[in-house]
């Protein structure tokens, strides 16, 4: 299976800057690499640090989007960190640099008929682009070790769980629901919402592990509306009730994987 992931970090402006987003990249980065974060490779990934100097248009993404469709891509990973709004009608919208608006129906658009999940940590204020939240972390992944039967048998599962989801599947999940801003922490931190997610996504690849191998079952995984849904009571105590995140699902149902765990034993 051909795949794609896609990291954007909008890192703002000095007057209007979302000082956490290229931390946030990062780490999602080192998650996804990670075997049980999908496995994925150098070649499948395109990295964006969109900046005064190197911004990053809205042109410009899109048609990186189509040239990997043309290229055989069946499943776009899409993670987004930096500002973003609303429109007066709840349409959510991304800024990719000053003045680059990109509303995610269109968005939508150039990734049908694809396989997609979508990661959005920006705010969702109507008509208002503020900074994304931001907290400390601390975590590991696992090691890559390139070419390993472990790592081999974690991108087999995961490829195969996106294949036999439904046609054009897809996930999206907000850093916070329609009319929230997403609160910020600093350069240093990363994003409330990522970084809380990413936290929770450590601890719970050994519990499942620890699952897999009790069971004696091939392969776990666990969707990113799970994972989301595990950290909704720690992002409405550290936002003060005011961030809570949402997801978004073809027919209600999340069928693609966050975390893969394959037995390490069979």
């Amino acid at each position: 299976m051909k795949r794609t992931l896609i990291l954007i970090a909008n890192t703002g402006t000095p007057d209007n800057p979302a000082y956490g987003a290229r931390k946030d990249i990062d780490d999602y980065r080192s998650f996804f690499q990670s075997d049980e974060g999908g496995a994925w490779e150098e070649n499948e990934i395109l990295t964006f640090y969109s900046t005064d100097e190197d911004p990053l248009t809205k042109a410009f993404l899109l048609g990186s989007i189509l040239e990997r469709k043309k290229n055989g891509t069946e499943y776009f990973l899409i993670v987004f960190c930096g500002h973003g709004g609303a429109t007066s009608k709840g349409e959510s919208f991304f800024e990719f640099s000053p003045g680059e608006i990109c509303e995610l129906g269109t968005l939508k658009a150039f990734l049908y008929p694809s396989k997609y999940t979508l990661i959005a940590d920006s705010c969702r204020s109507i008509e208002l682009l503020e900074e994304g939240g931001r907290m400390p972390a601390i975590r590991t992944f696992s090691q890559v070790v390139p070419d390993s039967p472990y790592r081999k048998l974690c991108r087999d599962c995961y490829n195969r769980i996106i294949a036999e989801s439904s046609s054009s599947a897809y996930t999206i999940c907000y850093a916070a629901a329609l009319g929230e801003t997403a609160q910020d922490l600093g350069r240093m931190h990363g994003g409330l919402f990522s970084q809380t997610l990413l936290n929770t996504v450590s601890q719970r690849i050994p519990m499942v592990q620890q699952s897999v191998a009790d069971e004696g079952v091939f392969c776990k995984y666990v969707n990113l509306l799970a994972c989301v849904s595990d950290i909704a009571d720690a992002m409405a105590q550290k936002s003060g009730n005011n961030q809570h995140p949402k997801c978004e699902c073809k027919g209600g149902v999340d069928e693609l994987p966050f975390i893969v765990c394959p037995n390490r034993q069979l």
